[in-house]
């Protein structure tokens, strides 16, 4: 990756490591009659952002802090390109340009005495897209821990007096939570229907996610209507993503 600098020369840099963070905009909500609704702001309030480290001699931090610090100065945009890592996400364009914002400028560390290390939270503000927007084949590798669970909706009040009462709405929430290995593609390809699908309900069959059972066992099995509630995932290895899908239940 490589920033361009005030005199319109290029920066090399090199990321020492980074985490992606990405909110689709929308939440859910439960309406007086123990329905789930998304309420969604919009793709164009989605955020995507990078917390990005750079770590090496203190000269070339130092460089990076003074070209950082004069764009600032100047009023004008990081423009970074020739990525070498999906820094922002899998499913963002990175054959061209993107121009940032710095969200957060971190202290400047010096473990040694000629050695230091910036952390930036950098924010993109003209990211193209790209996948299929469908979901994987192969959510069938599911790790061998997962979770299928319900929110009991239901509690005891105590009286002032010590009498108990229960109170049950009868609307417990089925929460479904599954760690996945997939290819940078796969992931790319999940992420792509999370943006498209948002908050909007979609049908799955139990065993779609690699098991059956999936919301546990009072939920029962078959078809399931459902939102995503969030995905997150962590690189291991150069082409390999540990996801975690986090789906609820709503029919």
């Amino acid at each position: 990756m490589r920033l361009k600098k005030n005199d319109d020369s290029y920066l090399d840099l090199k990321i020492t490591n980074y985490e992606q963070n990405i909110r689709i905009n929308y939440k859910l909500v439960e309406t007086s009659g123990s329905n789930i609704l998304s309420i969604d702001r919009g793709a164009l309030t989605d955020r995507y952002s990078s917390t990005v480290i750079f770590r090496g001699h203190k000269d070339y931090i130092r460089e990076i802090v003074s070209e950082i610090t004069l764009l600032r100065t100047n009023g004008k945009e990081l423009v970074l390109d020739q990525f070498n890592e999906n820094i922002f996400g899998d499913n963002v364009d990175y054959s061209g340009a993107i121009n940032c914002l710095v969200d957060s400028f971190g202290k400047e560390n010096s473990p040694t005495l000629n050695i230091q290390s910036i952390e930036l939270v950098l924010l993109p503000t003209n990211l193209t897209f790209v996948g299929t927007s469908q979901l994987p084949t192969s959510l069938n590798c599911l790790y061998s821990k997962w979770e299928g669970y319900s929110d009991w909706n239901a509690h005891v009040n105590e009286t002032y007096t010590r009498n108990n009462y229960f109170v049950d709405r009868e609307a417990d929430t089925y929460v479904f939570e599954g760690d996945y290995s997939l290819t940078i593609d796969e992931n790319t390809n999940l992420l792509s229907f999370w943006k498209q699908q948002r908050g909007d309900a979609f049908t799955i069959n139990d065993g779609d996610f690699g098991t059956s059972n999936m919301f546990g066992p009072v939920a029962g099995t078959g078809a399931h209507s459902v939102i995503i509630l969030n995905i997150e995932y962590d690189r291991f290895g150069p082409v390999m993503r540990s996801t975690t899908i986090k789906l609820v239940k709503v029919g």
